[in-house]
């Protein structure tokens, strides 16, 4: 049997650095200044993985709290935090159903990692989302929306490479439908690490709900708890999603806890 991806923080990291993790952040600076009803101190991140947010948040002045299932990927963010003598918090529960100590300002989901099976847990989330955010904070929500589910399933899946010191790590993306009723898809992620002459595989599979964007929008005015802001395409706030738009790619959608 494999191992899993999630259970190697440190080659996870180097396979996802290919964000520009500053960008982001000034992003979501913009829209906590342009959109939030609330002094915005506190950010956490949902399925946080090896929080590569969090030093730069940290900077930018944002306390960071990091939820996750994965007790390799709370450990490797802890340590983190440590090396770099950052103040965060950590916490290894389901993101469906999570609860933390202290109210957030700001709450984010990063490069599709909503980990929910069912629209009852997609209902669950939204809950847990609005207890655990103060009245005027965000919600942002990063290619969690599937605007081209054609091209979700595309048959060759996403591969990329990156190179890092002596690593090279070759990643693939796949999603296969499973019940297009239900909405539900697998999700596998592989890397194939190199270093030097040892050569390592890795996979994950996990099973996710697609959500489509007129259903979002009527799950948000259901849920009594959240207000519609708006979506973008690739984090380009310049970019508003329309009718206009053909191609997607990372698409944020953004909302405010009422």
């Amino acid at each position: 049997m494999n191992t899993s991806c999630y259970d190697k923080p440190e080659y996870y990291e180097v396979a996802f650095s290919f964000r520009d993790i500053s960008a982001e952040v000034r992003v979501i600076q913009t829209l906590i200044s342009d959109y939030a009803q609330c002094d915005v101190k506190r950010i956490m991140q949902l399925a946080c993985g090896p929080s590569q947010h969090m030093l730069t948040l940290n900077k930018a002045g944002f306390d960071y709290i990091g939820v996750d299932i994965n007790s390799a990927m709370i450990d490797y963010s802890s340590q983190l935090a440590q090396k770099h003598g950052v103040n965060a918090e950590f916490y290894q529960q389901d993101m469906v159903r999570y609860r933390v100590d202290t109210p957030v300002d700001c709450v984010f989901i990063a490069l599709g990692d909503l980990y929910v099976t069912s629209t009852n847990e997609l209902r669950m989330l939204f809950d847990s989302v609005a207890n655990s955010l103060n009245v005027g904070g965000l919600f942002l929500l990063d290619w969690c929306v599937q605007f081209q589910p054609e091209r979700f399933f595309d048959a060759t899946g996403q591969t990329w490479s990156i190179s890092k010191d002596a690593v090279r790590i070759d990643s693939l993306v796949e999603m296969r439908p499973l019940d297009r009723v239900e909405q539900t898809f697998q999700e596998t992620l592989t890397m194939n690490i190199h270093e030097g002459d040892r050569h390592t595989r890795l996979e994950s599979a996990s099973q996710k709900r697609a959500i489509f964007p007129q259903e979002f929008l009527m799950l948000v005015e259901s849920s009594k708890t959240f207000e519609f802001i708006g979506w973008w395409n690739n984090w380009n706030l310049s970019q508003p999603i329309s009718a206009a738009t053909i191609d997607f790619f990372r698409p944020i959608t953004l909302l405010r806890r009422i």
